[in-house]
């Protein structure tokens, strides 16, 4: 059962006192695992102690509409009120947590901003927008005689990698620019669908009709190497069809939406590929050439993604699915992927992870430099901690799903979404510690609960075909209660 908060944690300061560590700290006293394997109601736990903070978080933008609504399509940043939203994955766990908060604010920047914002490379307090520097936090502790801004937590859908973990260990430090703040801890807690979205406006004398299926992976390659000119050609309908594909969008920032991605193509592309994996669109494509193609356009977070496609005849890209409406607007598609969907089928993808692809206490190396032979795949390496903080879901665990036919049909392209947090200095650990516990557990979902309350935004992973819309799925139940599961002890890691 999660813990209340006693009165002292409740009427603390939002101001706390610093303590430095260096880079060697071990991992704070955690409770035991079984603490945070079960949810109780929220007429159980709740206290109605009022306290006065606002949680700053940011990053990802793959996750930002499950986190936080449909507001993250047009609003930066997305600010929630304890007692609204209801249905979205924050409204959720702020509305049941044992005290009243005064709520929760999102920035989406994109992964790789995200990240430098919780190790301390860029300031908490910058302005937020789709590429930072900061989440416009307001939060500080005293270090000394300085307020220290930070953030609460970040999402990310790339992994941490070796240069991101020591800069964030090397930031706290005494001397460095959130000192105190302990190791980095990340947490699975979604995934979600990269859907192929293209604006279709055909040329005279062409037509392709519905579905829009992509039946060969190779087609689809061919338009993200520079080589696939026609929407005829990635459909299999040349017979009807010449229209040019005029503009290629791709994520422009450090974006775990371009990591995922590339995980896919690096996979499927076939022996002749040139991709590398890596959160940065241009070193994924160098294998290529060291300049993109004139008709690639590059656009910062998943929704400018989304909106370059809507507003350009003929565009093709990548982009979380939750991005567009389902349906999109008038002349937008997403594609099925070798006969799935990216709405309907994801829940069955996210199915097929189990905990014995979580790797514990391992980083992605940073990309090689100089370039190194394409196709590059990062292999894993210790992040030189035993303290089971930090978790990543094995990309090569979902670079080849399978697409399955009738009930079990899968859609392909997927990505695991992450929770960063530091393990110190935070001055509500105990809240920090119920969102992935909530995330995490499929009966807070509304379509997994009898009643139909719960979580909207998201879909439980038990979610059929025929209900599954929302573009994102949780991951499965033993994630969080499964025997030998890391996750509780890297949820426990999170403390004050």
């Amino acid at each position: 059962m999660r813990k209340a908060l006693t009165a002292v944690m409740a009427a603390m300061s939002v101001v706390v006192a610093s303590s430095s560590i260096s880079v060697a700290a071990t991992a704070p006293a955690r409770p035991t695992p079984a603490t945070h394997a079960k949810r109780p109601t929220a007429s159980a736990i709740k206290t109605n102690a009022v306290v006065n903070y606002t949680f700053f978080a940011g990053g990802a933008t793959l996750p930002a509409v499950g986190y936080v609504g449909t507001a993250a399509r047009t609003t930066n940043p997305v600010s929630i009120t304890t007692g609204t939203s209801t249905g979205t994955g924050v409204g959720f766990w702020l509305n049941n947590l044992p005290d009243t908060y005064t709520g929760a604010s999102y920035c989406l920047t994109g992964s790789g901003t995200g990240k430098k914002v919780i190790d301390g490379t860029n300031a908490a307090s910058g302005a937020c927008s789709s590429t930072g520097p900061g989440f416009a936090s307001t939060n500080t502790y005293l270090n000394g005689t300085t307020n220290v801004p930070y953030a609460d937590f970040a999402g990310s859908d790339a992994p941490l990698a070796v240069t991101e973990y020591n800069a964030f260990t090397t930031n706290t430090m005494s001397t460095g620019t959130i000192p105190g703040r302990g190791i980095p801890v990340q947490i699975p807690v979604l995934v979600g669908a990269i859907a192929i979205a293209f604006n279709y406006q055909p040329s005279a004398g062409s037509s392709m009709s519905p579905p829009y299926n992509i039946s060969s992976l190779s087609a689809l390659c061919n338009v993200f190497d520079g080589n696939g000119t026609t929407f005829g050609a990635l459909f299999g309908q040349t017979g009807t069809d010449s229209t040019p594909i005029a503009a290629v969008v791709y994520r422009s920032d450090g974006s775990g939406t371009t990591f995922n991605f590339s995980n896919f193509l690096n996979k499927q592309c076939g022996s002749t590929t040139l991709f590398n994996v890596d959160q940065l669109w241009t070193n994924v494509w160098l294998g290529y050439g060291s300049t993109l193609p004139s008709n690639f356009v590059g656009e910062s977070g998943n929704q400018n993604v989304a909106n370059e496609i809507d507003s350009t005849a003929n565009s093709i890209g990548y982009v979380e699915a939750a991005n567009f409406a389902n349906p999109p607007p008038t002349n937008v598609h997403i594609a099925e992927v070798e006969g799935t969907d990216p709405y309907a089928n994801l829940p069955k993808s996210a199915n097929t992870l189990t905990t014995s692809g979580i790797l514990v206490d391992e980083v992605l190396p940073a990309f090689p430099s100089p370039a190194p032979t394409a196709p590059y795949r990062p292999t894993p390496v210790s992040d030189g901690s035993t303290a089971g903080c930090v978790l990543m879901v094995d990309p090569t665990s979902y670079d080849n799903i399978q697409p399955g036919v009738g009930a079990l049909k899968k859609y392909p392209i997927i990505a695991v979404t992450n929770l960063e947090f530091s393990s110190a200095k935070n001055p509500y650990p105990s809240a920090l510690q119920a969102l992935p516990t909530d995330l995490l557990t499929p009966t807070n979902y509304a379509d997994n609960t009898s009643g139909g309350t719960g979580i909207t935004t998201i879909d439980s992973v038990n979610a059929s075909a025929s209900v599954a819309s929302t573009g994102y799925s949780s991951l499965p139940a033993a994630f969080l209660t499964g025997s030998g599961s890391p996750v509780p002890t890297a949820i426990s890691c999170i403390g004050s």
